[in-house]
């Protein structure tokens, strides 16, 4: 990945916020599906679905790292996406498939299934004057940037010194095994615009449904 000529997107003061996983989806996975993975699934559906490639999975989560709770939808809604899409990290999509609603699960994930292996040659060093003068430089701002062919790259800052400042680019989670907690709240097929789209339309999922269902 070629990381020179990016592009400031969006800052955040330190600390680091630890995002949804739902917020990974820009990222470009490992695909862990099945062999099937561009099936969607028709208008037929099983009197007990089970998690597939195209459904729209509404789950429940906890994630505990080192044995703390570091992100959960407890006390919210249950976070949205459509299995199969890359929507996940790989080591949790892959643990999802067959699950019915109400179905509770805890998954371990080993780091190189989830945001990977820390990366001792992931990080590099910008001039001072490259970042926009709103940037707060200070140690532990979290940066999203584009490298040059558009794609997202996280980055935090990790030091300064008069010339330039040191990025970052491991994601917080890297080299890091993840416990989740999963309960699935609810199923249901993805429709032909989610498919389009890539993401889940939760307003007008209802009206879509009907009409706009993925046909085999």
């Amino acid at each position: 990945m070629v990381l020179w000529e990016i592009a400031f997107v969006n800052m955040r003061p330190a600390p680091a916020v630890l995002q949804h996983i739902a917020d990974q989806q820009v990222v470009k996975w490992r695909t862990f599906g099945r062999p099937c993975a561009d099936r969607m699934i028709g208008d037929e559906m099983e009197e007990q679905m089970k998690v597939d490639d195209g459904h729209v999975v509404s789950m429940h989560y906890s994630l505990r790292v080192d044995g703390s709770l570091v992100d959960s939808s407890s006390g919210g809604e249950p976070l949205q996406f459509i299995q199969g899409m890359g929507h996940s990290i790989p080591g949790l999509e892959h643990e999802l498939y067959d699950m019915q609603i109400g179905e509770r699960k805890t998954v371990t994930v080993p780091a190189k299934e989830g945001y990977g292996e820390w990366d001792t040659a992931a990080f590099m060093d910008v001039p001072r004057d490259a970042f926009p003068t709103d940037v707060p430089l200070e140690s532990g701002t979290e940066l999203e940037l584009q490298d040059k062919a558009g794609h997202p790259v996280y980055a935090r800052i990790e030091g300064i010194d008069d010339a330039n400042i040191r990025l970052n680019l491991n994601h917080p989670l890297a080299g890091k095994d993840l416990k989740f907690d999963v309960t699935i709240a609810d199923l249901r097929p993805a429709t032909k615009e989610e498919v389009a789209h890539g993401h889940v339309h939760v307003e007008n999922h209802l009206q879509e449904a009907d009409s706009s269902r993925v046909s085999s």
